[in-house]
């Protein structure tokens, strides 16, 4: 693929978040390795033909319906992109329709898994302290996986127990509380990992770092999350249900959905909805007991 870096370079250009930037080189890396096979190197070959086989090959692999939606979008983007530049006439994926929305929505978990999961994580290793923390913070504050990443010491206000979150996604910025655990968590945390950068000879910025001192990145975060789950027997979860959970939660106990949109740092609430998905039969049981007049 000649024209990939690119492609990401308009990406980068026109703003797009660091998550939807990594989320498009991810998925058009499949795309060009499966080139590579059928040794097509250059985007002005490529038939709709060659676009059907890939995505009948994602299929035979067993992608999940996510990344086989996400590839169709972001395959039409990429090559509108090359339309637009006037690489190529006339995109090989132009008459492909769109996926129906069929959201792969977050799973949420209940208060009691939650609860299990984190509990059933010792604190004694470098790698599982680090884990436990971050899903309590991920679950404390409803983070993104992205912000945890992207978090700096100098973001974390322990006195007033709020975190400072930069330019996340549409690089808005936003001020989030931090629950008692998650800060006890992270103090416990940052003196081991203190400790081991001092010993490195290393400074670095953000909080959580791997063991040779780099900033953790989505591979290195996912790695970790995984040894940790396995190590403990955990059902492995996406991490973004600890965020779609706490919202869920929040509103389960009262909080103000304008509260949790502000929380979540959504522009809209309809956004804000779709982690706010309650089972039918519970919101039938609450609409028995609250609405006024089943109450006449």
């Amino acid at each position: 693929m000649k024209y990939f870096d690119n492609f990401l370079e308009d990406l980068k250009n026109k703003r797009y978040s660091k998550n939807t930037q990594e989320d498009y080189y991810y998925t058009l890396i499949k795309f060009k390795k499966y080139l590579d096979l059928i040794k097509i190197d250059d985007e002005k070959l490529i038939t709709e033909k060659n676009i059907i086989d890939y995505l009948e090959y994602l299929k035979q692999n067993k992608v999940s319906n996510r990344i086989y939606y996400r590839s169709i979008i972001y395959l039409k983007r990429y090559f509108k992109y090359l339309e637009t530049e006037n690489i190529i006439f006339i995109s090989p994926i132009k008459n492909f329709i769109n996926p129906k929305d069929e959201r792969n929505y977050t799973p949420v978990l209940t208060v009691k898994e939650v609860k299990e999961v984190i509990e059933k994580i010792d604190t004694k290793k470098y790698n599982d302290l680090k884990t436990k923390t971050i899903l309590e913070l991920l679950y404390s504050s409803a983070l993104r996986p992205r912000e945890v990443i992207d978090l700096k010491l100098t973001h974390i206000d322990f006195s007033k127990k709020i975190i400072f979150i930069e330019e996340s996604k549409n690089k808005k910025d936003r001020v989030v509380p931090v629950g008692d655990k998650a800060i006890d968590l992270i103090q416990k945390y940052l003196e081991i990992r203190n400790n081991i950068l001092k010993n490195k000879n290393i400074d670095n910025k953000y909080v959580f770092v791997n063991r040779d001192g780099a900033k953790l990145n989505y591979r290195s975060l996912y790695s970790s999350v995984k040894r940790t789950f396995e190590k403990y027997g955990i059902t492995p979860f996406r991490l973004y249900s600890m965020r779609s959970s706490s919202a869920t939660h929040l509103l389960n106990n009262g909080m103000p959905i304008l509260h949790i949109q502000k929380l979540l740092g959504h522009e809209e609430v309809k956004t804000t909805q779709v982690y706010l998905r309650l089972k039918i039969l519970d919101l039938q049981k609450e609409l028995s007991k609250k609405h006024p007049r089943n109450k006449i």
